[in-house]
């Protein structure tokens, strides 16, 4: 199992599995037939990804890739790499820099 990394750097604290979920998304269009059966073209197929960790710094580092919607390198932790958007970043619990916690909401491109 590797390390989650965001922009090349390796998260401090790891997500528990609790605390990490990733969903893979169908890309494509649908219709019903005369008969009413669903009939489902995939194009391509996409994932998206909720991690919820301490704090860490992230805030301060991913500011520029949320503000300008550029991408961002994301490796999971099976050591795949993609990239992906940052979609939002909630921040939870005060004072942030002791008891923050950051649920990232990331989307491949």
């Amino acid at each position: 199992m590797s390390a989650i990394e965001i922009a090349g750097v390796a998260l401090a604290f790891q997500p528990t599995s609790s605390n990490y979920s990733t969903t893979i998304k169908a890309i494509g269009s649908s219709r019903r037939t005369l008969s009413g059966r669903l009939d489902f073209h995939v194009i391509a197929t996409k994932r998206e990804w909720e991690i919820t960790v301490p704090e860490q710094g992230l805030i301060d580092e991913l500011e520029p890739y949320i503000e300008s919607g550029q991408p961002v390198a994301f490796k999971d932790h099976d050591g795949t790499s993609y990239d992906v958007i940052i979609e939002e970043v909630p921040v939870s619990n005060y004072p942030v820099d002791v008891l923050g916690e950051v649920r990232l909401k990331l989307e491949e491109v």
